[in-house]
């Protein structure tokens, strides 16, 4: 599971060791789900054990075991399975020197995963990580039994473990969900499971979502789970209602940002320049989404988000400002090569351009496609590229700076796409990593979002705000994380 919107219909289907409840008043709190409780760790976060909650059993009656947590693991680091796999599980249990993953001849180093018993998980990470649990709380901590090896991926004998089964799957354009009979309500903290049924429709265009909603009306129960709609969506404000649609709207648990190869641009007060350049509110004007600009990586309800424009670039970025750090450093019409792979992100290139070219750089927008990019740009293919921070869309910052900054992670095992290799980056990645309460990790990883941009390794621009759409006969939905979530919904009469 990759997006939002894949994790959110995934809820429905598959439960996992913890879960996140977003509460009435938009609080998140961790809970167990298929635990007895949120796991215990022992040596300061490097050794976390789960035990699972009694009879519990997948929709064909079969007992839910620990063992098939442990294969779960395997199967999703094993890069020949899945090449992207997911690196914040991967890093937490490996570190840098086994990052590759596991498969083929990477086999699962001994003693990462242990399973004494059919109830009990213990999990034993590459170094201290005080919020594992919450990396667990959706596809990561879900219960795969070794069995699937042989069930094809649109069958309806995918093991359930959540309210609902799956019934009919013909790919991307439609899924038909179904109860679960053996899902017992008892012990799920989060899903309510009132809806009899879910008939989801992919692939579907902007216009074509909002025909449905406006015919849908009062009369049926139709939400989007996607929040890539555009900023003037439907209704008038957020749960207004207009011929029975409402709208919502969140802002999403990722900053978008361009990512500067550090090797291609060596010289800090180059991408100093950059960064005192970059006109954050004009690129995104010409995006086209609704957003807020943003000049720090952390987004809003992680914890450790501070508010900070280190560059003092402000909303459309200070070119003469820009102009004289290139000048310190040595440096006239230096090039740079900025690659984009969409009409937005072309949009939006332009208005880089024009900003850059202004502050004393002569700037190249070359169009190549969008695989191209997360292929090379690693590789010191180009200097410039944009790039989501967190895209995994758990609220830590320890699921994604790591990952994108941390030298001792090499491209491209990781997201480390700047090539970045910062001692003072490093040691503060540690110091957050190696703080047991939460709140004071927070802080850390505060200074290590400041720590990175002292280093101009990335440029934050903006945080997009989703916006979702439902019919008004629709009640109990609730804007979480990953996006609009049917955990709670039901219909009205």
């Amino acid at each position: 599971m990759w997006s939002g919107a894949d994790r959110l219909i995934s809820r429905l289907v598959y439960r996992s060791l913890t879960t996140l409840e977003t509460l009435p008043n938009g609080s998140v709190r961790l809970v167990g789900d298929l635990a007895e409780d949120t796991g215990r760790p022992s040596l300061e976060g490097r050794v976390w054990t789960f035990t699972l909650k009694p009879g519990l059993t997948y929709n064909d009656g079969s007992p839910v075991r620990a063992q098939d947590f442990a294969f779960a693991v395997k199967r999703a680091l094993d890069p020949d399975k899945f090449p992207m796999g997911d690196r914040t599980l991967r890093n937490f249990l490996l570190g840098p020197e086994d990052a590759d993953g596991i498969g083929g001849e990477h086999e699962m180093p001994p003693g990462v995963i242990e399973t004494p018993d059919d109830r009990t998980i213990i999990f034993n990470l590459d170094g201290a990580h005080p919020d594992f649990n919450v990396v667990l709380a959706g596809p990561n901590g879900a219960p795969v039994p070794e069995r699937v090896s042989d069930i094809s991926g649109t069958s309806t004998l995918l093991p359930s473990t959540g309210p609902y089964q799956v019934d009919t799957f013909t790919g991307a354009k439609n899924l038909t969900l179904t109860r679960n009979p053996k899902w017992r309500a008892d012990t799920d903290p989060v899903r309510t499971a009132y809806p009899d049924r879910y008939e989801v429709t992919g692939s579907l265009t902007l216009d074509e979502i909002k025909t449905r909603i406006r015919a849908a009306g009062s009369k049926s129960a139709v939400m989007t789970f996607s929040g890539s709609l555009d900023k003037d969506g439907l209704g008038t404000a957020d749960g207004a209602t207009g011929s029975g649609t409402v709208r919502v709207t969140s802002p999403a648990p990722h900053v978008l940002a361009y990512s500067i190869d550090t090797k291609r641009v060596p010289k800090l007060k180059v991408r100093q320049a950059i960064a005192t350049a970059y006109p954050a509110a004009d690129v995104l004007a010409a995006s086209g989404e609704d957003g807020v600009a943003t000049h720090h990586l952390l987004p809003p309800g992680i914890p450790g988000s501070r508010d900070f424009d280190l560059y003092g670039a402000g909303a459309h970025g200070d070119p003469a400002k820009a102009r004289a750090l290139l000048t310190e450093a040595g440096e006239t019409d230096f090039p740079l090569t900025l690659a984009y792979a969409t009409t937005a992100d072309e949009a939006r290139g332009k208005v880089v351009k024009r900003a850059l070219d202004k502050a004393g750089f002569r700037v190249t927008l070359k169009n190549v496609d969008v695989s191209d990019i997360y292929e090379n740009v690693g590789d010191g293919a180009y200097d410039l590229a944009r790039l989501p921070m967190n895209i995994s869309g758990l609220p830590l910052a320890s699921a994604f700076l790591p990952d994108s900054f941390d030298g001792r992670y090499t491209y491209p095992t990781t997201s480390n796409f700047s090539r970045l290799n910062s001692s003072a980056v490093n040691d503060a990645i540690d110091a957050a990593n190696g703080t047991a309460d939460l709140v004071a990790a927070g802080e850390k990883w505060s200074t290590v979002d400041r720590r990175v941009m002292e280093q101009a390794a990335a440029i934050p621009v903006y945080v997009p705000v989703r916006t979702f759409l439902y019919s008004s006969r629709l009640k109990g939905v609730q804007v979480d994380l990953d996006g609009l979530s049917p955990l709670n919904a039901y219909v009205t009469e």
